[in-house]
């Protein structure tokens, strides 16, 4: 296991990330990447039928995917390094760090939430075509 230290603020050091690949790094990949499918579709069911409805609806689930980004990092970290001081010694550095490690996952799920906005943008355009057509 490839262990190196690294430094999250107010000199405090915790140890990175097992960097081999594996279950630690393919299953959360998967489980963000069929998130990042799902969740717009779920998310959008609950917004008018707009395009202005399905931005709010893809930057809603793009903070969702943030979260639980996120928390997959923090869960990671905790389930290979079994030494919770930093969460108790440094609690927002240890929450920014994970935040940032998090927000470095967006190169994964973003294009994949973009590419399902696409879908259901052109779902909305033809639903409103096919209203346009059944009023003639």
């Amino acid at each position: 296991m490839d262990v190196t230290t690294v430094h999250i603020g107010s000199g405090t050091t915790a140890p990175a990330f097992d960097t081999s690949w594996g279950a630690s790094t393919a299953v959360p990949v998967l489980v963000l990447m069929a998130l990042a499918v799902i969740l717009p579709v779920l998310v959008a069911r609950r917004f008018q039928d707009t395009q202005g409805g399905l931005s709010v609806a893809l930057l809603i689930a793009a903070l969702m995917l943030m979260a639980v980004a996120t928390a997959l990092v923090a869960w990671m970290y905790l389930v290979q390094n079994a030494d919770t001081t930093i969460l108790r010694d440094a609690p927002l550095a240890a929450t920014l760090y994970f935040l940032s490690i998090g927000a470095k996952t967006s190169i994964l799920w973003a294009p994949i939430v973009l590419l399902t906005g696409f879908s259901l943008a052109q779902g909305i355009e033809r639903r409103k075509g096919e209203a346009m057509a059944a009023r003639k």
